[in-house]
């Protein structure tokens, strides 16, 4: 029996002299506790370790299947001396194209070609590109994967780098992309889980304004 003033013990009768003002109430000793485990007693490595889970990899997984930057690869000094000359030469070709027809139809037609692009060279703002599971989405518009056939990534003679698309579109064949900051081999992973690649010709004046 144990009591608020000491501890006896009920098989030898001997008294344990004592006093635990907490101890107020009989406390009968029952032989079914010798098989309960006091976790405090034991040493570390005998108490059972909680397994963890297994972490979610879903959104990480997600998460490497998207990808998105802007799209700009502006023209270095040297590539406009280049641009200018290319520009002055189709512009003589196309005069003397116009005088020998003596046609001013041919004339504007070649002003209108020649301005509108020197304006998309000069006036070229950053691009919104997406890659995702859907497709390849550029300033909201989406080329879903089932209506492209292949893809490359070239490394231009400057450095940088341009993803090339083929695709089903009679209005918008060929996909010209650069890439700006994102790394070429894992959008070349991403794009490889939808797309077969194939080589793809680099147009040679693309190649020629890029050349150092």
């Amino acid at each position: 029996m144990v009591y608020g003033g000491g501890l006896e013990n009920r098989y030898t009768g001997n008294r344990i002299e004592g006093s635990n003002p907490s101890l107020t109430a009989p406390v009968v000793y029952d032989e079914s506790m010798s098989d309960v485990l006091d976790l405090r007693n034991l040493p570390e490595e005998a108490i059972p370790e909680e397994t963890p889970e297994p972490a979610d990899d879903t959104t990480s997984a997600s998460a490497q299947d998207e990808l998105s930057w802007e799209a700009h690869a502006p023209l270095t000094p040297r590539s406009w001396r280049r641009h200018y000359i290319a520009l002055g030469a189709t512009a003589l070709v196309g005069v003397g194209v116009a005088f020998w027809q003596a046609s001013w139809l041919v004339f504007a037609s070649l002003a209108v070609g020649l301005a509108t692009w020197e304006i998309t060279e000069r006036f070229s703002r950053p691009m919104a590109v997406r890659v995702d599971a859907r497709g390849i989405t550029m300033d909201g518009h989406t080329f879903s994967h089932a209506s492209l056939t292949s893809f490359d990534i070239h490394r231009m003679p400057d450095g940088t780098h341009q993803l090339s698309v083929h695709a089903e579109s009679w209005r918008m064949p060929r996909l010209r992309i650069p890439l700006g900051s994102v790394d070429p081999h894992l959008l070349h992973d991403v794009l490889s889980r939808h797309l077969p690649e194939s080589e793809h010709p680099v147009p040679l004046y693309e190649r020629w304004l890029r050349k150092d």
